[in-house]
């Protein structure tokens, strides 16, 4: 698959759930498309301290797979409707980039990462520096961290009706010791081109007390 994009280059591109190749973001359909369906990225496998999910997971099942960590599951049930979380997938939702995200913001706060494979080998990256400078390569697997003891996490979409995108979707993760907030991640879809992290938000609510 990767040899075949660089073959083709601008002229092809990859196939996952079709969400955003069948969609007018996408500019119209390529010259070429790069099915994947056949790659066996479709796995969820535990791992020591992460849970590897493969690229072609369907955003539906991971909702319904326990085995994801349960910020995550939260953040994937926003994405609307059930149709599309039928149909799309975790590697091609990250790779489009959407502004209006309500999944990227979460895979940000959670210091997830993604493994891309590209002709000169793998590479992984976290979730946040691909969005913000994407690399050429294909999307593999996401890499969430499983939840340390004191780590939560939070998300919270706003929009003007049940099937409309999200105006804006924010999520948050902390460890709270002592009613302290400790590393905190914000980040936020639909401000700006992609999902971006608040940086100084971060460092102007470490060390402060957890809201009442």
């Amino acid at each position: 698959a990767v040899g075949l994009k660089r073959r083709f280059q601008a002229r092809a591109a990859y196939l996952a759930g079709g969400t955003w190749l069948n969609s007018t973001e996408s500019g119209g359909p390529p010259e070429h498309v790069i099915h994947l369906a056949a790659l066996g990225l479709d796995r969820v496998e535990p791992k020591p301290g992460r849970v590897e999910i493969g690229a072609l997971c369907r955003l539906q099942r991971l909702i319904e797979d326990r085995r994801v960590p349960a910020p995550l599951r939260t953040a994937l049930g926003q994405v609307v409707s059930r149709n599309l979380r039928e149909m799309a997938t975790l590697g091609g939702h990250v790779a489009a980039r959407y502004s209006h995200s309500d999944l990227i913001p979460m895979l940000v706060a959670l210091d997830a990462k993604v493994v891309l494979a590209a002709p000169g080998g793998t590479r992984t990256l976290r979730v946040g520096e691909n969005v913000a400078k994407p690399v050429p390569g294909l999307i593999t697997k996401v890499l969430v961290p499983k939840p340390k003891a004191g780590r939560v996490a939070a998300c919270r979409a706003f929009r003007v009706s049940g099937n409309a995108r999200s105006l804006v979707s924010a999520a948050v993760s902390a460890t709270v010791v002592r009613g302290v907030l400790r590393s905190p991640i914000v980040a936020l879809g639909g401000v700006a081109r992609t999902a971006v992290r608040l940086v100084r938000v971060e460092q102007a609510l470490a060390g402060k007390p957890l809201p009442p």
